[in-house]
């Protein structure tokens, strides 16, 4: 028996840098350290929030050859060395492990396959605080990985909603409840943060599983999950926490002036128009004489077009309250913009 660990699911901010770090990644240099073009435009990504259950984490293995076992987030657990009675539950249920197991396999043909499946047991005596605490015990699962020759692969999305289905009145999945829907432009992340915790505040306001059982309470938060092809690794999972679940008892994330950034993305715009980057587009590349767009230079070129804005504009951007910080990002991006298009 072998015990399949959960991922560490992170922070938005983690998230951001593991984006960053995918689409930019160009390679390895001569001292085997990463190199990274940061030229590269960043994606909009599309993501699936369900609510965080507030439980103990716990998992049921289906092997290979037809053994099951169970687990809890730290090990293989027993009904006589068991985590806060889910083993000794779960060992009652084998019929449904092996139909969810058997539906996968029948799906992806392979023997040689172990089927994780993962989720969250909670309920009466496992936890307190929240609205799921005063419910009947229950097993919500939210995941199920799938183990072939020794690489493990997540099941997401459609894909795990067509497996999570059972008809006992214990076992549910988060597709079971209200599911969130957002996309993420992670050229400028922080744009998603108010709607993040307006979702977070009203999860921790009322929680929907609680409410779906007739339960008014707190809820703990939503974990997001990436739904884009490429990106569903759990390296593009976050969980934002309602302010009594933060450990810092505060907000995960910040709330961004909209009406702000809008103001300045205007004024990069104007800034960084289209003649003013045609024209230095001409000098750092010599297209008059016969020079050509180099991609490799788009760093050289993003630099050149702040100095001509800043040689030129300086009393443009102090009369608008912003300074040149406040726009760099906004005219870095649209030159890579341009020079996608060029």
């Amino acid at each position: 028996m072998i015990h399949y660990t959960f991922p560490k699911i992170g922070q938005f901010r983690n998230t951001v840098r593991a984006v960053n770090d995918k689409v930019r990644f160009a390679g390895i240099d001569e001292n085997k350290e990463p190199i990274f073009d940061n030229s590269r435009i960043l994606p909009e990504l599309e993501f699936v929030g369900t609510v965080k259950v507030h439980g103990t984490n716990a998992s049921v293995v289906v092997g290979n050859n037809g053994e099951i076992w169970y687990q809890s987030r730290n090990g293989i657990i027993t009904p006589n060395k068991d985590n806060a009675g889910f083993a000794n539950w779960a060992s009652d249920k084998i019929e449904t492990w092996n139909n969810i197991a058997s539906n996968i396999k029948m799906l992806l043909h392979p023997d040689d396959i172990d089927v994780v499946i993962r989720g969250e047991w909670c309920g009466k005596g496992i936890q307190k605080g929240v609205a799921i605490s005063e419910l009947p015990k229950m097993f919500i699962m939210f995941g199920i990985d799938v183990v072939i020759n020794d690489k493990r692969h997540y099941l997401s999305g459609k894909d795990f909603y067509l497996f999570s289905g059972s008809n006992d009145e214990s076992i549910y999945s988060t597709n079971d409840f209200e599911n969130y829907e957002i996309r993420i432009d992670f050229e400028h992340p922080e744009l998603i943060q108010n709607e993040l915790n307006r979702i977070t505040d009203e999860v921790e306001r009322c929680c929907p599983i609680g409410k779906h059982f007739g339960v008014k309470g707190v809820g703990e938060g939503v974990v997001w999950k990436c739904i884009t092809p490429g990106f569903e690794s759990s390296d593009f999972w976050f969980k934002v926490k309602g302010e009594k679940h933060s450990k810092s008892k505060v907000k995960t994330l910040a709330n961004v002036d909209v009406e702000r950034f809008d103001k300045i993305k205007e004024l990069a715009e104007h800034l960084a128009n289209k003649e003013r980057l045609n024209k230095v587009a001409y000098n750092v590349f010599d297209l008059l004489n016969g020079g050509s767009v180099d991609i490799k230079k788009t760093g050289e070129f993003i630099k050149a077009v702040m100095t001509d804005i800043f040689e030129e504009e300086s009393d443009t951007i102090s009369e608008s309250g912003f300074t040149g910080k406040d726009i760099n990002k906004h005219i870095s991006t649209i030159c890579k913009k341009y020079m996608s298009w060029m």
